[in-house]
């Protein structure tokens, strides 16, 4: 027979066990308090920060954080599942914009591919876009994932990863974009220029097996268009490395 606080016992140990994101240091005091660090903030929106962050942050424990750090403290007299971090984050991303969503967490431990460069792509502003595409809508609080044909030299499919990285304000967010290789491995990526209500449309490339890629991002009623363009020398460069 197995005593109830050997099962309580038990059930603490594998919550504490859990598997974080990266960005996220899970700590115990000498006195039993649960301390989460959560790195990697956003600095444009530490106006959104004052004296009195545990007042816009949702949270029951006690909250810091450190602007020059970039470090968000969390401290719980009880461990903290995932799902209960998760749904801490998400709300405070969406509510203030300080944190990142849990998504976004996640996606930034996605494994580089060895082929992995920031210059293999370039997002360029485009001036139109084919008609009658279909248009897929970013939500704000989940990552999109649609899968790609090659686009540029790779003779591979992949996929485009959309994540929202937080809330800019109540309609829209900021997104990352990631191209994934077949393996699900970050081929490229860009963190810092697509925001507002994004959309995006695939159109066939220059040949069947590729595709186009053309980003619609909407910020209160000023529409930008962006297209990935791939950058084929460096591409090749690439693939030429041992």
């Amino acid at each position: 027979m197995i005593h109830r606080s050997l099962l309580i016992l038990s059930a603490i140990d594998l919550s504490m066990a859990e598997e974080l994101p990266s960005s996220i240091n899970h700590r115990t005091q000498d006195n039993g308090v649960h301390e989460y660090l959560v790195s990697g903030l956003y600095p444009e929106h530490r106006k959104n920060i004052d004296e009195n962050i545990s007042d816009i942050f949702n949270f029951d424990g006690e909250v810091d954080i450190d602007p020059a750090g970039n470090l968000l403290t969390l401290r719980s007299d009880q461990a903290l599942s995932s799902a209960e971090l998760e749904r801490i984050l998400d709300k405070n991303a969406a509510k203030n914009g300080v944190t990142p969503f849990w998504a976004e967490l996640e996606a930034r431990d996605l494994k580089r591919s060895k082929l992995f460069s920031p210059k293999l792509y370039h997002l360029v502003q485009s001036p139109k876009v084919p008609e009658d595409l279909a248009w897929f809508h970013a939500p704000k609080e989940r990552p999109l994932k649609l899968p790609l044909r090659s686009i540029g030299p790779f003779d591979q499919h992949g996929w485009l990863l959309i994540t929202p990285t937080t809330a800019l304000c109540m309609c829209h967010s900021r997104f990352s974009l990631r191209i994934l290789d077949a393996g699900e491995e970050v081929l490229w990526e860009d963190g810092t220029t697509i925001r507002g209500a994004v959309s995006v449309a695939l159109s066939k490339g220059k040949n069947e097996s590729s595709h186009d890629v053309f980003i619609r991002c909407d910020d209160h009623g000023t529409e930008s268009l962006f297209h990935i363009s791939a950058d084929h020398k460096a591409i090749e460069a690439r693939l030429r490395e041992p």
